[in-house]
């Protein structure tokens, strides 16, 4: 699996005079005491506690001392230092699972996640990252059920507790696969049926309120994630995977495929696929597939000829390229906001996982098939 993006966003760090406003308030009525009572004791006006405790000053640092001995806590613990090494700490970790993600290092994550909860075990958004590390890592089937099934339990329990609306959000989209993912099909129609329509999605709504730039910005983003939504139901509808039996001809599921990627050639008009080139290297490798099916070989040939040529393009990419069609030139893309659950590259996959199947075996001493191995080859790693 390839992702475009990690979601993994940093947490905000509070300023020092905003910990000290909270910290004192809580302190103060944790002790039970008015701020007049604290203003006598350590000798200023109530006026002055109460400018702080609404973050609109801070004490003289030669007050600290006083302050902390006052309450009976450390200088760190009053100034909510503790609190902010803690967030620091906890976006040093986050930036270690990004970049974990984007090199397919998905074991390392979980071990990482696992270790870090024994501090934080009612960190959500770690408990949200751990159950979706579970659900990616490769291994034996049943290893990869256990993995799943505790995944669900992980985001039951998110469910359970969490009061957080964006983590919850996440969680209960999450839920809807791995039920699915385990069988329990019931249970992940339940939770669908339960999510906002696509037209109460913050795509389709946030670029509408915004202005200027921020507006640009937002609704090409959605753009993009409205086409790839349209170029996964074509994909399920064409049933890519030979699951659902919709009783398509192969010509009927080639044209919904070649449909999904006639929308993308509007989003990027000026060939400027980049992240993209990996699910056209996918389509394309579709579309041969049920090519064969008829024994369309020269179809075939073609079709698979496209699908190497994206898949070595993506994997030539810089780690950081700007976009240049109109309907998606603030974009760009960066490889540090990718997720995928393997370590080689997408060529490599392309060449020994996919190019292996017997499928092909009635193209494989075609001449045209053996130099797309060389090409793959020349960039596999």
């Amino acid at each position: 699996m390839y992702f475009k993006k990690a979601v993994i966003d940093s947490i905000p760090v509070s300023n020092m005079i905003i910990n000290i406003a909270d910290n004192l308030k809580r302190l103060r009525k944790q002790r039970d005491i008015t701020q007049e009572e604290l203003a006598s004791f350590i000798g200023v006006s109530f006026q002055a506690v109460s400018k702080w405790e609404r973050n609109e000053g801070y004490p003289d640092i030669t007050l600290l001392p006083v302050i902390a001995n006052f309450f009976d806590v450390t200088l760190d613990e009053l100034m909510g230092m503790d609190g902010i090494r803690n967030k620091e700490h906890m976006n040093d970790v986050l930036a270690m699972l990004k970049e974990n993600y984007s090199n397919g290092r998905i074991a390392d994550n979980i071990a990482l996640i696992r270790d870090e909860l024994k501090a934080f075990p009612t960190n959500y958004k770690l408990l949200s990252e751990l159950a979706a590390s579970l659900t990616m890592l490769q291994s034996d089937p049943d290893t990869e059920k256990k993995n799943k099934k505790e995944a669900i339990k992980i985001c039951e329990r998110i469910m359970e507790h969490c009061t957080g609306t964006k983590i919850r959000n996440n969680t209960q989209a999450n839920l809807c696969f791995y039920y699915s993912w385990v069988g329990e099909t019931e249970k992940a129609v339940e939770q669908a049926k339960k999510l906002p329509s696509i037209w109460k999605c913050k795509d389709a709504i946030l670029p509408a309120l915004l202005t200027g730039e921020d507006a640009v910005k937002e609704g090409q983003q959605a753009i993009v994630q409205f086409a790839d939504a349209i170029r996964l139901q074509l994909r399920d509808l064409a049933d890519a995977d030979h699951r659902k039996n919709y009783n398509w001809t192969n010509k009927e599921c080639i044209t919904m495929l070649q449909k999904s990627i006639d929308i993308y050639d509007i989003v990027f008009d000026q060939g400027d696929y980049l992240f993209y080139h990996v699910y056209l290297s996918e389509t394309y490798r579709n579309m041969a597939a049920f090519s064969l099916l008829v024994n369309e070989r020269e179809q075939a040939i073609g079709f698979l000829t496209k699908a190497v040529d994206h898949s070595v393009q993506f994997d030539r990419l810089p780690g950081h390229i700007k976009h240049t069609s109109l309907l998606v030139n603030r974009l760009e893309h960066n490889k540090q906001d990718t997720s995928k659950n393997f370590s080689h590259n997408w060529s490599y996959l392309l060449l020994n996982q996919t190019l292996t199947q017997d499928r092909y075996d009635c193209i494989r001493s075609d001449v045209r098939f053996i130099q797309l191995e060389n090409a793959l080859k020349a960039v596999a790693e």
